[in-house]
Order: C-alpha cells, then sequence, then structure tokens
C-alpha cells in the first residue's frame, strides 16, 4: 500500500504545482485598419488599436485578422465579412469591404443558400466554407 500512496501523493503535487498556463493561447480578433510601411494598424471590437510590425504581405484594410501579441504571431481569421451582392439558387456572389468579390457555388458549401437575400451581411468561414448572418 505504501508503495502505491507515496508515488500517488508526488504525482498529484507535481500535478499541482505546475503552471496550466502551457496551453493558454491569447489570440485575439482585430480589423486591419491602416496599412504603412512594413507596419499594420489593428483595432478589436471594444476600439482599443495597437500598431504591429509585420509584413502586411496579402493582407488589406477591412480584413479580419487574429493576432496573439505574447507570441507576435498574426494571421488571417477564418471568418471575413461579406455582404450578398447577387444569389440564386446554385451559387451567391458575395463582395467584402475591401472590393474583393467571392463566388461559391450551392455544392462548395455546407449552408443552406435559401435563407440569405440580396444585400445581406454574412460571415464567411474560409476553411469550412460555412455562411452564417452576420450578428
Amino acid at each position: 500500500m505504501k508503495k502505491f500512496v507515496m508515488p500517488a501523493i508526488a504525482m498529484l503535487f507535481l500535478f499541482c504545482t505546475i503552471s496550466s498556463s502551457f496551453g493558454d493561447t491569447y489570440w485575439e480578433t482585430y480589423e486591419v485598419v491602416e496599412i504603412s510601411g512594413n507596419s499594420l494598424t489593428l483595432v478589436n471590437n471594444e476600439g482599443a488599436q495597437i500598431e504591429v510590425n509585420k509584413d502586411p504581405k496579402d493582407y488589406k484594410v477591412g480584413y479580419n485578422v487574429r493576432y496573439d501579441d505574447v507570441r507576435d504571431v498574426l494571421k488571417k481569421d477564418r471568418w471575413q465579412d461579406y455582404t450578398v451582392r447577387k444569389i440564386s439558387s446554385s451559387s451567391i456572389t458575395m463582395v467584402h469591404k475591401t472590393g474583393d468579390t467571392l463566388t461559391l457555388k450551392s455544392g462548395e458549401m455546407k449552408t443552406n443558400l435559401g435563407k440569405f437575400k440580396k444585400g445581406d451581411m454574412i460571415r464567411y468561414d474560409s476553411v469550412d466554407k460555412h455562411l452564417k448572418l452576420a450578428e
């Protein structure tokens, strides 16, 4: 019994003292509001503005991005806001704030097109090809 209790107590002690922050993530969603040189100005939903010294690559003003300020990593957000320009039973054409146009066929996505109409603000998930109405 002692052979089991002592290692169990040691394991419990180690488990309780190791910081739980190893798996924490610090990603926050921002919108690109300005691009100048090698820096991007980002604003979050609460209006807080930060400047990130990153190569703008293919980011444009109006894109939603994810930024981890602990690891200093920037990536495109999978959810982007679009406005429905044209819709039919077989496809949907959307326009982004940046002016980018995207046309999807109904077979390419997992969403029923019947719930959208021209002019609706929608959110598009570029990974799962899912559409939903913007809040």
